[in-house]
């Protein structure tokens, strides 16, 4: 099922390599990004998108969206509480997220093994997840409409509607 509308508004923070956000065009009108990498903000821009260039959080936003994603950005993030606030402020109907976890929910495939940020294998991860830790963090907020598996596994990929 998709909740997107074709008049739709959305935002994608820190749209990367811009795949989520070429989808999300596919299927609504009007898509913004954030970024914070040069050469990423140069290839949004090249595809005509129009980017913040700052960190989510610090962004004064003059409008709000019907959706808001961030894909394997929460991960990044040092104040996610802030984050799921903001997000919150920002959206009108949905926020869509996937997180990468330790490991699946069903239980089976890679695990993930936590890294210091001094060791050389480290991933750039902040945070990890378990389905329990993004329930939490989500509860004041948004009520779950999908929460499953993602596409990235392991990982958790959630539609939220606001509460």
């Amino acid at each position: 099922q998709c909740y997107l509308e074709e008049s739709d508004t959305c935002l994608d923070i820190g749209a990367g390599a811009v795949t989520y956000a070429n989808l999300l065009r596919q299927e609504v009108g009007d898509v913004e990004c954030t970024e914070l990498a040069p050469a990423l903000i140069n290839e949004l821009k090249r595809l005509n998108f129009k980017v913040y260039e700052d960190d989510f959080l610090s962004i004064k936003f003059d409008k709000k969206y019907d959706v808001v994603s961030a894909w394997h950005v929460l991960e990044h993030v040092e104040d996610i509480k802030s984050f799921m606030k903001k997000t919150y402020q920002l959206s009108n109907r949905y926020v869509i997220i996937e997180v990468p976890l330790l490991k699946a929910l069903n239980n089976k495939g890679k695990v993930r093994k936590l890294t210091d940020p001094k060791d050389e294998e480290y991933d750039g991860h902040t945070h990890y997840f378990t389905e329990q830790s993004f329930r939490e963090l989500i509860k004041d907020y948004f009520n779950i409409v999908i929460l499953k598996e993602g596409v990235q596994s392991p990982s958790l990929f959630s539609v939220l509607e606001k509460k």
